[in-house]
């Protein structure tokens, strides 16, 4: 499956930068999910949890209100505050 450079930054740190087979992300008007080739976008985010499918790996990112800069190769979540869940594996 073709991947998605994807970085999710908040004011101090970087939470994840890495690639990715799909990411779903808690739009301000509903969930959405972002592949490979995806028309470039900016929504608005609401606090939700961010999901990652990563390799064999299902990586949960809990974030707070925020915006999404998508482009076809790219996905960059800008958000105030982020934090990895536990029990990500597949």
């Amino acid at each position: 499956m073709s991947k998605i450079e994807l970085q999710i930054v908040t004011p101090d740190d970087t939470v994840f930068s890495g690639y990715c087979s799909l990411v779903n992300l808690p739009g301000a008007k509903g969930r959405f999910e972002v592949l490979q080739g995806h028309m470039n976008l900016i929504s608005t985010l609401e606090s939700g949890v961010v999901y990652i499918t990563a390799e064999k790996e299902q990586i949960n990112i809990k974030i707070s209100d925020g915006i999404a800069d998508i482009a076809p190769m790219k996905c960059v979540v800008l958000v105030e505050d982020a934090q990895i869940l536990q029990g990500n594996v597949l």
